[in-house]
């Protein structure tokens, strides 16, 4: 029974870890969005958006890898 406690704990470590990159994104996401309609001075729709940028319009864009996924320098 020791051992499923145990896969119990390593499998919550997991999760916490990765609702700690959601909740990471998600304030990234909004911030985004909070610049982007600073910059517009209105919200836009999600079909008319230009690319996101790291560094405003001429920076490099921001992308969103598949879950799980690793990212590439």
């Amino acid at each position: 029974m020791t051992d499923v406690i145990k896969i119990a704990k390593e499998r919550r470590a997991r999760l916490a870890a990765e609702v700690t990159k959601l909740d990471d994104f998600i304030r990234m996401a909004e911030a985004l969005v909070e610049w982007n309609t600073s910059k517009s001075g209105k919200p836009s729709d999600a079909e008319d958006d230009k690319p996101i940028t790291a560094n405003g319009p001429s920076g490099g864009r921001v992308g969103v890898a598949a879950a799980g996924a690793e990212a590439k320098p």
